[in-house]
């Protein structure tokens, strides 16, 4: 049997859509290349330390093309204090939205950087490209329906590093 192309993409809903333009343009993304990091997942276990993240994003916002925005979901609560200081100006830290608002926002994005999460697979659903930061050994049967992903999976994932990441969203550029 041969493997059919696995790509789905949807498209946000217009009114969504215009929603998520506006946000971007509060926030300055005008028409830079737009990155997103999405710092939860399901257990503390799987999530990539968030100083890795803000290492990431100073190195992303190094150079001028690129706009890095931070997203959290309503189970990373949690994680939201102190979060707009720990990346200062090499990111924005978007607010909690609505979901179809959110896969609006994903469908605006380059390259999604994220645990395996269900927003990661929102985001390839969007037609964002992926790095997926997953365990050593995790199954790749949850793998998300797109051609266009990176994933990291050689070790445990405290341990995969900036420089690794950061190789990873070069290449889905």
């Amino acid at each position: 049997i041969e493997m059919g192309d696995t790509s789905i993409r949807l498209k946000p809903p217009p009114v969504d859509a215009e929603a998520a333009d506006e946000i971007l343009g509060q926030v300055g993304a005008g028409d830079r290349r737009l990155i997103g990091l999405f710092l939860g997942a399901g257990h503390p276990s799987r999530r990539w330390p968030i100083e890795n993240f803000a290492e990431l994003a100073g190195r992303l916002s190094d150079d001028e093309q690129n706009k890095v925005l931070v997203f959290a979901g309503p189970e990373e609560r949690d994680l939201r204090p102190g979060l707009k200081e720990r990346f200062g100006d090499t990111a924005t830290v978007v607010d909690e939205l609505p979901l179809i608002t959110f896969f609006a926002m994903l469908s605006r994005l380059r390259v999604f950087i994220s645990g395996d999460t269900g927003p990661m697979h929102l985001a390839a659903l969007a037609g964002a490209g992926i790095v997926l930061i997953s365990q050593a050994g995790a199954p790749d049967i949850f793998l998300p329906l797109t051609e266009r992903r990176e994933v990291l999976n050689q070790r445990a994932i405290k341990d995969l590093s900036v420089d690794e990441v950061m190789a990873a969203v070069n290449r889905s550029f």
